[in-house]
């Protein structure tokens, strides 16, 4: 089989970590604009993002898991409140929350401690 341009893909955990916060910020800015057109949780969906925006950022708290910790916390808070009142920003949350899941066992990965 031959080589062609586009199939070679490099693994490296950072990327993959990088990969994964685009994803839940993405998922947040979808859900987010939802419930703001919708009217249902509009400020706690602007402060799940906020907060993950915050987690994000080179602060001295990134990398200890106290962020990744708040935001799971306000991610679920979320969920339960929008919890059957809209399925596609409940989905949209749900592939955040995963994602963050994720995130937090590679960020732990990279640093060593997992």
């Amino acid at each position: 089989m031959s080589v062609k341009a586009g199939m070679i893909i490099v693994y490296s955990l950072e990327g993959l970590h990088e990969l994964n916060s685009g994803i839940i910020l993405a998922s947040f800015a979808f859900a987010f604009y939802r419930s703001y057109r919708a009217g249902r949780e509009p400020f706690l969906a602007a402060f799940a993002l906020l907060i993950f925006a915050l987690s994000i950022l080179p602060t001295p708290l990134h990398g200890t898991g106290v962020w990744g910790i708040v935001s799971l916390a306000v991610t679920y808070l979320y969920l339960l409140r929008i919890w059957g009142k809209d399925t596609e920003t409940t989905m949209l949350v749900l592939v955040a929350l995963g994602f963050m899941m994720l995130n937090i066992a590679v960020g732990l990965r990279l640093s060593g401690r997992l």
